[in-house]
């Protein structure tokens, strides 16, 4: 992932983020080409950005369903780094998320 649109993602910077895409229109086409690795809603997960997030789900929602090496979804890391607001924010856009599997 662009060291930019990561840095977007760890401070939860959503203009950074439009920036970004008005900079590069393709830049979620890159990073949904990436098999098994940490994309920005999986940072942001992690880091529990709830706007930041929410506002990547809705650009794109496909990043949801993504898996990162460790075969965990965003919405399970947002879980199981106790992330409620999160959690909730991410079935309000797709309540079919909660039936993402991992591998654990």
């Amino acid at each position: 992932m662009d060291e930019r649109l990561k840095r977007a993602a760890e401070t939860g910077n959503i203009d950074a983020l439009y920036s970004f895409i008005h900079n590069d229109a393709n830049v979620f086409k890159h990073i949904d080409k990436m098999e098994f690795r940490d994309r920005t809603l999986h940072v942001v997960a992690v880091i529990g950005n709830t706007d930041f997030a929410i506002e990547i789900m809705n650009l794109k929602p496909s990043f949801a369903r993504k898996l990162n090496p460790d075969s965990f979804s965003p919405i399970h890391l947002a879980f199981l780094g106790g992330k409620p607001k999160m959690v909730i924010g991410f079935i309000s856009i797709d309540e079919n998320i909660v039936d993402q599997k991992t591998n654990h």
